[in-house]
Parts: C-alpha cells; sequence; structure tokens
C-alpha cells in the first residue's frame, strides 16, 4: 500500500518548470524550441529564418552578421547594433509587411511569458516613429485574440504575463516598422516558462492549419488597425 500511495503521489506532483526560449532555440528550422519565425504580408505568413529573405529587407538572425545562424558577439554594421544575446527583427520600409515571432504550447500548463524588446539603431532616441508592437494569444483552431499595440518609444521594455495555453495554443509578437524603415531595428528576448500545472500530451498539428492561423491573425489585425502601416510583425 505504500507503494501504491507513493506512486499516486508522484503521479499527482507538478512536473517542473520549463523554460523555452526563441533565442537560444533559433537555428534556422521553424519549430525548433516550439517557436515560429516568418513575416506576415497582406495576411499571409511566409516561413522564414534569415536576412535573405526578400531581399534582404525582412530580416531576423542573431548574433554574427545575418544570414548566419548561431549566436555570435554583438556588432555595429552601418548604424545598427546587431545584438549577441537577443533575436535581432528588422521589419522593413513596406507597411504591409511585419515580422513574427510565435511561441506553440507543447503540453497543457499555465505559461509564463517573459519579452524584451529594444532599439538597435544607434540613432532611435534621435526619431518619434519607433516601431509598433502587438501581442496575440491564439487558442488551438480558434481566432486570434489580439492585445492593444504599443509603440517601442523608448530604448527597452520588459514584460511578463501569466496564462492558461491548452496544447497547440500559440502566444506571439508581430513587429511592425510604424513607417520607419530606416530605425526599425529591433532586439527581441521571448521565453515561455511552463509553471507547475496539468501536463499534456501533445498533439499532432498540420503545418497547413498553423500558417492559416497565422494569416488570419494578419487579417484581423489589419482590419482592428483600420490599415495595413500599422498591422504588426
Amino acid at each position: 500500500m505504500r507503494i501504491i500511495a507513493l506512486s499516486l503521489a508522484l503521479l499527482a506532483a507538478p512536473a517542473a518548470a520549463t523554460t523555452y526560449d526563441a533565442f537560444t532555440s533559433f537555428n534556422g528550422t521553424q519549430g525548433a524550441g516550439n517557436f515560429f519565425y516568418g513575416s506576415l504580408h497582406n495576411g499571409m505568413f511566409t516561413q522564414f529564418a534569415h536576412c535573405s529573405d526578400v531581399n534582404l529587407t525582412y530580416c531576423l538572425g542573431t548574433g554574427g552578421a545575418p544570414p548566419v545562424f548561431g549566436v555570435g558577439p554583438a556588432h555595429i554594421t552601418g548604424t545598427v547594433i546587431i545584438p549577441g544575446d537577443r533575436i535581432f527583427t528588422h521589419p522593413g520600409a513596406d507597411p504591409s509587411t511585419f515580422n513574427l515571432v510565435a511561441f506553440r504550447a507543447p503540453v497543457a500548463a499555465d505559461y509564463r511569458i517573459d519579452s524584451l524588446f529594444s532599439w538597435q539603431d544607434i540613432f532611435s532616441q534621435n526619431f518619434s516613429n519607433k516601431v509598433g508592437i502587438t501581442s496575440y494569444f491564439q487558442a488551438f483552431g480558434q481566432p486570434a485574440q489580439i492585445n492593444p499595440r504599443f509603440v517601442l518609444n523608448v530604448p527597452q521594455v520588459t514584460n511578463s504575463v501569466v496564462r492558461s495555453f491548452g496544447v497547440g495554443d500559440i502566444y506571439g509578437f508581430v513587429i511592425d516598422s510604424n513607417g520607419s524603415y530606416s530605425f526599425d531595428s529591433t532586439g527581441l528576448n521571448f521565453t515561455a516558462t511552463s509553471l507547475p500545472a496539468v501536463g499534456g500530451v501533445p498533439e499532432p498539428e498540420s503545418w497547413a492549419l498553423l500558417i492559416a492561423g497565422f494569416g488570419l491573425t494578419g487579417a484581423a489585425m489589419r482590419r482592428r488597425h483600420g490599415g495595413l502601416r500599422i498591422v504588426t510583425a
């Protein structure tokens, strides 16, 4: 009986916290670390993982000079500081295109979402139209819940939020240039930590459904802001 009771107690015990990190997981592979990277253009989601996409206009890379993958030391390229400890994202000049980084929950649990956004343009402090950032939550197979957009008008912003996820639920950030291609380079740290809670079993999910969900998110953002300039990514 003692052995049975101990076994039941172990099964009922909450799982240890697990942290998923968009930066350390970034290796050019979609789904690495349960993160997805790409761009939204007129509601269409395009997978990508480096600056070689769209003629080097829409970039998302780490360390080193993109499109090199992996973590490298911070360095300056022109008027841009390429960070060595966070993702580098560059939405680009087209106001209808945005960068997106999203986390998909592998198990059902409460997750703490921690984020950091930073200016990476040396002269950002001299200009008012900084990038726009929108976060969203999307339950599996459901429309996205879009949070209010904010403008990164200070050198660095951090935020933390806790919410319940089901298997396959998504939390993401969309970054737009806010009309300033010259000063839209942004650093991003994004982690999701599963808190001791009820576990779950990963369910299979098709790429078609996942990408369709990203597209619907982009379309909803366009409708919400009444135009492409302030959508997100």
